[in-house]
């Protein structure tokens, strides 16, 4: 009887550790960092306005109207944050600081400013079929690791269902011998 109970108590133990197991899965997934203002969560190699805006050297207001004035697009919206990766914040630094760097430019230079934003732009295409492909992997191992989880969250399902089914058959062995026991007359009890 006391194995069984231990049984039990090991089951109930494991389903703990698996429980446990998927939140730290889910937890470890998503590495986040406090950016400077301290209000949005941002992973590693995903910028804001704010942190551009920072690392160009102006105002969040400025950059916010130069990105809305070019054809740069957010990867992602965080908590009505638009958030860039790497590549598109070098293209949106490197364009910001080239706009008021030269004020006038002659005609050459504008062609050669457009053949920069053809190359940023194929660039830019290259790095969100590469973040695709990445994203796509991500999802193959994810639907992977949820697959094997559920496997095993059945599996504890089953066990628990098995040993609540003993439980109560053990149970009822006992309440059935404790009904044969009050039956009998002290006599009989007594001595057999």
């Amino acid at each position: 009887m006391f194995s069984f109970y231990y049984a039990i108590y090991k089951l109930f133990v494991c389903l703990l550790k698996l429980k446990v197991t998927v939140y730290n899965i889910y937890i470890n997934e998503t590495i986040v960092k406090r950016s400077r203002n301290g209000y949005e969560m941002v992973e590693k190699n995903e910028y804001t306005i704010q942190q551009i805006a920072d690392i160009a050297g102006t105002s969040k207001i400025t950059m916010y109207r130069f990105i809305v004035s070019g054809q740069y697009h957010e990867t992602t919206v965080k908590r009505n944050a638009k958030i860039y990766n790497e590549t598109v914040k070098s293209l949106i630094i490197s364009d910001f600081n080239a706009k008021h760097d030269v004020s006038t430019a002659s005609f050459d230079e504008t062609v050669e400013t457009h053949s920069k934003k053809d190359d940023y732009s194929k660039k830019y295409i290259a790095s969100l079929k590469e973040q695709i492909e990445q994203l796509q992997d991500f999802n193959n191992k994810q639907s992977n690791n949820i697959k094997s989880i559920q496997k095993s969250l059945d599996q504890a399902q089953q066990l628990q269902l098995i040993a609540e089914q003993r439980l109560t058959d053990e149970h009822q062995k006992v309440i059935e011998l404790s009904e044969q026991n009050q039956k009998k007359s002290f006599w009989k009890r007594l001595f057999g």
